[in-house]
């Protein structure tokens, strides 16, 4: 009988030992989820889709980012020139420029962190020019300079695209690494780290498309 008790007590043991989670375990639970969407169910290279990553506080605690620590990694194909290794930090839609950027997640809200794609650089403003930038906005543009405006953006934006005409239209991954703090105080050294990838079916953009079907005709 007491054979049969300890043998009980013995499998009880064990069980519970392992259905219990190690403190060790519990420490590496993440805290939050990450989300990435496209705002193009087809996105296309150079032609400025947004990426988002929808970030969920999944803990029982809130849950503290900072934008510079929210970075989005691209392949380097779909990016313009050499384009940034490194990544890009992401922007929090709701902190307006020049205001505290950091946020706090309560427990069971979500945040969506915003990256944009490559676009075509603005017309750069003449160097020479002696006119204020107010002066400017008060004065009405002729038929022939809003012409001149809308053809200089189409002309920048076609040879801006033509930049990718070798680029290949595929499956690529983009990732997202965030460093999240418990603590508010946002000590160095003491964030967590998660990350999230989505694979997009990412094309060439148009101009690029109608180059090399005339070429291939």
């Amino acid at each position: 009988m007491r054979s049969f008790l300890f043998l009980v007590f013995s499998l009880l043991f064990e069980v519970f030992a392992f259905a219990t989670p190690s403190p060790e375990a519990k420490r590496q639970e993440q805290l939050i989820e990450i989300h990435i969407n496209s705002s193009r169910s087809q996105p296309v290279v150079g032609t400025g889709f947004q990426i988002t990553a929808d970030i969920k506080n999944v803990s029982n605690q809130p849950i503290y980012l900072d934008p510079q620590f929210c970075v989005l990694s691209r392949p380097p194909e779909v990016q313009a020139g050499s384009g940034n290794l490194a990544g890009e930090s992401g922007t929090f839609p709701t902190r307006p420029i020049g205001s505290v950027q950091t946020i706090a997640i309560a427990p069971g809200d979500s945040y969506r962190v915003v990256w944009l794609s490559d676009v075509a650089p603005d017309e750069p403003s003449p160097a020479n020019s002696n006119v204020s930038t107010q002066q400017q906005n008060l004065t009405s543009p002729t038929p022939a300079v809003q012409f001149s405006k809308v053809a200089g953006s189409l002309r920048r934006q076609i040879i801006w695209e033509l930049g990718f005409l070798l680029f290949t239209p595929g499956d690529y991954t983009m990732t997202v690494q965030v460093h999240y703090w418990t603590d508010p105080g946002f000590p160095p050294n003491q964030y967590r780290i998660a990350v999230g990838s989505a694979v997009m079916h990412v094309i060439a953009p148009q101009s690029v498309r109608r180059v090399r079907n005339g070429s291939a005709s």
